[in-house]
């Protein structure tokens, strides 16, 4: 999978992050019913003392096929970001 993005982050300034990453999908009841993925994301994020920082981060996602995706994703706190809860909507345009 591949994601991106952008937030105002806690020194109120403009971040975008972007980043790739795996995920194990696990259906609730058959193909055509809800599911959860489970996996994590690597990237960078900018932003924070106006340099581009490395990022890992566990991520899940609740979703139906053909519908919509929820992702929430965790970065944990380092010397140069605090710790950030990312949320992305994905809603398919056919």
């Amino acid at each position: 999978m591949l994601t991106a993005g952008g937030f105002k982050n806690s020194s109120n300034e403009h971040s975008v992050y972007g980043g790739g990453g795996l995920a194990n999908r696990f259906y609730t009841n058959g193909r055509k019913s809800p599911y959860v993925d489970l996996g994590g994301v690597a990237g960078v994020v900018s932003g924070y003392d106006k340099s581009i920082s490395p990022m890992a981060m566990p991520m899940i996602a609740l979703g139906m096929d053909d519908l919509y995706k929820l992702r929430l994703m965790y970065a944990m706190e380092t010397k140069q970001n605090p710790a950030t809860l990312m949320m992305n909507l994905g809603i398919p345009l056919k």
